[in-house]
């Protein structure tokens, strides 16, 4: 089930248009049954959030923006200017802003206005995986998780193009961990690029060689499959750098959906998907390739943090949009 979650969307879509039609027929009994599966599976996945009242937009002790910005190469496939871009990011007026796809050394304007909000910060390049972390607030560390792929249980990593090895031999993976001061509190925020299933590259292929679609069904599946695993891997990793004893923030693009493996490993340990617990709506983050897929999550402690607001605000910059999330400490 786990490598179909792609297909829940669809299929609560599919199943919701049943119902109505059913519903229109008369056929009430069997209307009922369609909704009450839909409902089910709704939840299950949680892929469509249903909180039609908005929270307070004030009281918040942080703002934390996550944006999959596409601008990892010299040649960007976006509609927007960076100083579109940059323009856009400020006018969250975001606390931390976590990027992905992005390469400070390509971009020195984007670095160059945002010193002049953001105090702190810290750039990683990590293999064409680009981060970086902008915060009012005071960074007292920020490091790159890394594993030894010579380990058994990380061979799945040894032929992984998007890993970089550093000095001593070990693979740097695309999450980021930081500890950000807030006051008087410290917050452990993830900036996580999680492998992508890479669908791009197969169709670009396919283009090259003058070939339809189907040639390139068996080519997808096998990038499926290993992106599934990759991610599922890559989750596990990161859980093993929680520090339980201080409150928590895992962001970034997770190339995976609601009720994917990635979701629901950090929900087992403890986590709350801030769409699903204060949206309204699919609130799809990613519009590139004509597909409309939540790819990008915010997850925070419940027993630390309390969510105020959550929001996707819509923009051209980028083939996904950023999420935003209000969150206060609990006392």
């Amino acid at each position: 089930m786990k490598k179909l979650i792609l297909t829940v969307p669809v299929l609560i879509v599919i199943s919701i248009s049943a119902a109505v039609v059913m519903l229109l027929l008369g056929l009430w009994v069997w209307a009922i049954s369609v909704s009450v599966f839909a409902f089910i599976l709704n939840w299950w996945s949680e892929t469509f959030a249903l909180h039609l009242l908005s929270r307070n937009k004030d009281g918040y002790d942080f703002r934390v923006l996550t944006f999959n910005v596409n601008r990892a190469h010299k040649v960007s496939v976006n509609k927007g200017s960076t100083d579109e871009l940059i323009d856009f990011i400020l006018h969250q007026d975001a606390d931390i802003v976590l990027l992905q796809e992005y390469n400070a050394g390509l971009y020195p304007s984007v670095q160059e206005r945002f010193d002049l909000v953001y105090p702190y910060g810290n750039g990683i390049d990590n293999a064409n995986r680009f981060k970086s972390v902008f915060s009012r607030f005071p960074i007292e560390s920020c490091e790159q998780i890394m594993i030894d792929s010579t380990n058994p249980q990380y061979e799945l990593f040894q032929n992984a193009l998007y890993c970089k090895k550093n000095q001593d031999g070990k693979e740097i993976l695309p999450i980021c961990n930081l500890i950000i001061r807030i006051g008087e509190r410290r917050l452990q925020v993830f900036n996580c690029h999680l492998m992508s299933n890479n669908y791009s590259v197969v169709i670009r292929n396919l283009r090259k060689k003058s070939k339809c679609l189907w040639h390139g069904i068996l080519p997808i599946l096998h990038r499926m499959n290993f992106g599934y695993q990759a991610r599922e891997l890559q989750t596990k990793v990161l859980v093993n750098h929680i520090d339980s004893n201080i409150p928590t923030l895992v962001c970034g693009d997770f190339n995976d959906i609601g009720g994917s493996v990635p979701l629901r490993r950090l929900q087992k340990s403890g986590f709350y998907d801030a769409w699903w617990k204060g949206g309204f709506g699919f609130g799809f983050t990613f519009h590139g390739l004509g597909l409309r897929f939540r790819l990008d999550h915010i997850l925070y402690t419940p027993d630390c943090i309390r969510l105020r607001k959550v929001s996707i605000p819509h923009s051209n910059v980028s083939d996904h949009d950023p999420l935003i999330c209000d969150l206060f400490f609990k006392t």
